[in-house]
């Protein structure tokens, strides 16, 4: 569970590669589930920043049409039985960010992203 950023950018020379980064404040509630995917207990809360690279190519026009996707924040100090597994819950993010480094050229998303 994961939310994707989709996005288009223009005005690159074309072929060029390009690198972009995604950032974002990632909130995740974790449970433990068993081998029948039943979760057992509640869920706890997970923060922390996360990120993904993704190395791109512009097109014969000098345009990338790209989705990246967010994974949720790993399931630090969540313990579960020797027979569960932790599972996302929910996710959201915010404070999003969408970078092309190798342009220098940044957008901040404003709102929230949610996933069920």
């Amino acid at each position: 569970m994961g939310a994707e950023v989709t996005f288009r950018e223009t005005g690159l020379a074309p072929g060029s590669a390009v690198n972009v980064i995604v950032t974002a404040d990632g909130f995740a509630d974790y449970g433990c589930a068993g081998p029948n995917g039943r979760l057992a207990g509640p869920s706890l809360p997970v923060t922390g920043q996360v990120s993904a690279l993704s190395p791109l190519r512009a097109d014969a026009a000098g345009e990338l049409n790209a989705t990246i996707r967010l994974a949720p924040p790993p399931p630090a100090g969540i313990e579960c039985r020797p027979d569960q597994r932790p599972v996302v819950t929910s996710a959201r993010y915010t404070n999003l960010e969408l970078s092309d480094v190798t342009n220098r050229v940044r957008l901040a998303l404003s709102g929230q992203v949610s996933t069920p």
